[in-house]
């Protein structure tokens, strides 16, 4: 993986954790027809920070501060870019890269795509593809960009619940009652005996539990068969001097092929500054990846990504 090594990888408020008697039926009355939002995942902190940006007062229930350690979910597309740049790029300018390319290799094919010139910075290109506020596409001003996880997370969390706007409750959620003659969401009961009575709206910020859709019984559709994933995040001690490869650039796709790599599979290589991000997906119960421990198939992954130069 050239330089890169191998080393792998709260706030809060008076609301969160024990309620004073006093202060629970105050949190009820309160929160009767305020939206709520269950989960402070990166959707969860995105819905809370719109609406605050927006004066609407609301309710978020989610967990602690999240941990300054790697996650996934860097590489941002052409309407996730310049939406989240446009929110939180010039206060949290360090916690994004630019993405120059997309490449692909397919067994002993290449190819890719050239979305930004490598010569202009993020700043550069920003003013000019976000003017007046509104996203604006020039020719040849396409912003992309890699998030850095291990930043804009904790940062974001800390935004968010700090707005006058959002009423915070670091909790579980404990029940969810629906009715589905009217169609709602009647009341949510937290662990630390808090109830959310007749929300407006509820948005489900809990990824694939889905603990609301699972209450109000909507169904889940898989969009692919079952997969099995290894992932990492190496990380190098310094960065070497000189221009850095081509592929340090942008997001790099590997589709790994049986007669070249021994594995059948498609992989992701990330570089977010001095972290490299690096995956592979394989079907679940491939015959390929047969009796391939964990550690042997992020192997397998690492030998075919230097086989084609990154």
């Amino acid at each position: 993986m050239g330089a890169f090594g191998t080393s792998r990888e709260s706030t809060g408020s008076w609301w969160g954790g024990d309620v004073p008697d006093s202060r629970i039926l105050w949190l009820v009355i309160a929160a009767t027809s305020l939206p709520v939002i269950v989960g402070s995942s990166m959707t969860g902190l995105l819905v809370s920070w719109s609406l605050s940006r927006a004066g609407v007062e609301h309710t978020l229930v989610g967990g602690a501060e999240p941990p300054v350690t790697p996650r996934l979910g860097e590489s941002l597309n052409e309407c996730a870019g310049p939406d989240l740049w446009r929110m939180l790029g010039p206060e949290f300018r360090d916690a994004f890269v630019k993405k120059n390319h997309i490449s692909l290799f397919d067994g002993d094919f290449a190819t890719g795509i050239q979305i930004g010139n490598p010569r202009e910075d993020l700043d550069y290109v920003s003013a000019r593809v976000l003017r007046d506020g509104k996203i604006r596409i020039p020719l040849g001003r396409t912003l992309l960009t890699h998030a850095d996880r291990t930043r804009i997370d904790p940062l974001l969390y800390r935004k968010a619940i700090a707005h006058p706007c959002c009423r915070f409750v670091q909790a579980l959620v404990e029940q969810v009652d629906f009715d589905a003659d009217r169609d709602r969401v009647t009341r949510i009961t937290l662990d630390n005996g808090v109830e959310l009575i007749e929300p407006k709206y509820v948005f489900d910020a809990t990824g694939w539990r889905g603990l609301i859709a699972e209450a109000a019984g909507v169904g889940r559709r898989w969009l692919s068969s079952p997969q099995r994933v290894v992932w990492g995040h190496e990380r190098r001690a310094s960065r070497p001097a000189g221009k850095p490869p081509w592929w340090e650039q942008g997001t790099n796709l590997v589709r790994l092929r049986e007669e070249t790599d021994g594995v059948r599979g498609i992989a992701w290589v990330i570089p977010i500054k001095d972290t490299l991000s690096i995956g592979l997906s394989v079907d679940q119960g491939d015959p390929t990846a047969e009796g391939l421990d964990a550690e042997r198939l992020y192997d397998t992954l690492v030998a075919a990504c230097e086989r084609r130069g990154i």
